[in-house]
Order: C-alpha cells, then structure tokens, then sequence
C-alpha cells in the first residue's frame, strides 16, 4: 500500500476517534484502532484494484479495435494493389 492510502486510513480513524467520547476511546484501545486503519486502507486497496481492472479492460477492447481496424486496412490496401496492377 502507499504512503497515501496509509496516510488516508489514519486520517479516517483520527476523525472516526474524535467523534468517540474519551470513555469510548479507552475502551476501543489503540490495537484495535490500529485494526480499523489496516481494514481502511485493505479497503482502499481493493477499490483501487477494482479501478485498474476496469482500466485494463477497457485498454484491452481498444487494442481489439485497433487490431481489426489496421487488419480491415491491410485488406483493403491489398486489394487496391491487386486492382491497380
């Protein structure tokens, strides 16, 4: 995980700890803080993981558009030479 996504997760717990009285956070504790920013940031991981597959998705049917466009092509130059000789 990145700086960011670390710094993001703390971020959150830190707002999530300020809106607990002081009695909450004793009885919370710290680990389980800890727990909640390491879940935060799997979260933020996943989310982005999801991102990039849609990304690779979408650059693999433009790579498919391509190929059939530059082969449409190489046909058609094929058969202009052909009827031009």
């Amino acid at each position: 995980m990145t700086q960011s996504q670390t710094r993001h997760a703390e971020r959150v717990v830190s707002q999530f700890k300020d809106m607990l009285s002081a009695t909450g956070r004793q009885h919370v504790g710290e680990k389980h803080f800890a727990d909640l920013a390491l879940l935060i940031e799997a979260a933020i991981d996943a989310a982005l993981l999801d991102e990039n597959a849609h990304y690779v998705s979408e650059l693999e049917r433009l790579c498919q558009r391509m190929k059939r466009s530059g082969e449409h092509f190489d046909a058609e130059s094929a058969a202009s030479q052909v009827v031009n000789e």
